[in-house]
């Protein structure tokens, strides 16, 4: 990480490992990078995301308000309870552990899907 004197950090290196361990996004104040963080902003704006106990579930469209049931089963196995995903900023992407990602589907997962699915979860519960 170098450091730029022109703009200092907002948090101590102590805060930032903090707001990473928490995946909490770390805001910066404006700077010269500001047009790429608006940039960056906008094209990760186009999916919506959901967090699921350490898992990440990836939309593009928003999740309907009552769960259909292969996704309320999903949640329950990766979350280990029926509560709802929360939903994060889309930035999580790019900084979650890439094999805890799930890209849901636009439409219903067919027999197939449902069942490689399920073997990639088994598989990382092992």
């Amino acid at each position: 990480m170098t450091i730029d004197h022109k703009n200092p950090p907002l948090w101590s290196t102590q805060q930032q490992q903090a707001l990473a361990a928490l995946k909490l996004t770390l805001w910066r104040s404006k700077g010269s990078d500001e047009q790429s963080a608006i940039a960056s902003e906008s094209t990760t704006k186009t999916v919506n995301c959901y967090k699921a106990g350490p898992w990440l579930f990836v939309s593009a469209k928003p999740l309907a308000v009552d769960l259909p049931v292969w996704l309320r089963d999903l949640t329950r196995a990766c979350s280990g309870t029926a509560e709802r995903p929360a939903e994060v900023s889309p930035s999580a992407v790019a900084e979650w552990q890439q094999e805890l990602v799930l890209q849901l589907a636009e439409s219903l997962p067919s027999a197939a899907d449902k069942k490689a699915l399920w073997r990639h979860i088994a598989h990382r519960e092992q």
